[in-house]
């Protein structure tokens, strides 16, 4: 498996994704969101900035998303773990 992630130097949450040299989306493996701020202030989102950014893997495989990349499971693990630890960016003022 040919893997390529390269997060955005404004908003280093994000991210270009490539899996097998096809254009891939990280919301096929988890969400990002800010943990640092109580869920009744900021809605899981990016206000003021993040205290405390993270992915979170999905915890189901989304159908249809090993054939579209042409990845095993044990692959979409890989791809998964790897973006929690690029993108789980912690405290980040970027997006302000």
């Amino acid at each position: 498996m040919e893997l390529s992630i390269i997060p955005f130097d404004g908003l280093p949450c994000h991210c270009k994704l490539t899996i097998n040299g096809r254009d891939a989306d990280q919301s096929d493996f988890g969400t990002g969101y800010n943990i640092g701020v109580p869920d009744d202030e900021a809605n899981g989102e990016c206000y003021g900035g993040c205290e405390d950014f993270t992915f979170e893997i999905h915890s189901v495989i989304p159908d249809g998303v090993l054939t579209r990349y042409g990845i095993t499971e044990d692959e979409w693990y890989m791809v998964a773990s790897e973006l929690g630890r690029v993108l789980s960016v912690g405290s980040c003022n970027e997006c302000n």
